[in-house]
């Protein structure tokens, strides 16, 4: 994109092709490894077992995606996302059967 932006020479058909072409290869590259940074990140934090496989399968082409599918495999891992999934559930049941404290500054107010 650079030489078509910043030339004092208008570009040809063929050149500007090649770089609408690199520019749509570098986008669908960036959003692929987008993806597999967001599939990493939710298997780091034990979110979403299907994001975290989506990740993996596209990661093959890198090879570490091959160690990641294995790893997504084992039942341990499969269990430790259920939890994980169980885990949020079971918080937001017990935050709904608390009182609620008052403000330190609202406990002051009343000293007074």
């Amino acid at each position: 994109m650079w030489p078509l932006a910043f030339n004092d020479a208008p570009p040809g058909d063929e050149e500007t092709e090649e770089a609408i072409f690199r520019m749509l290869l570098g986008c669908m590259t960036f959003l692929w490894g987008g993806l597999i940074c967001f599939g990493a990140s939710q298997m780091q934090e034990l979110g979403s077992y299907i994001f975290a496989m989506l990740g993996a399968i596209m990661g093959v082409p890198l090879l570490v995606g091959i160690f990641a599918i294995i790893m997504l495999q084992n039942p341990k891992v499969k269990a430790g996302f259920e939890e994980s999934d169980a885990g949020v559930e079971e918080d937001e049941d017990e935050d709904d059967d608390k009182p609620k404290k008052k403000d330190d500054d609202e406990d002051d107010e009343d000293d007074d």
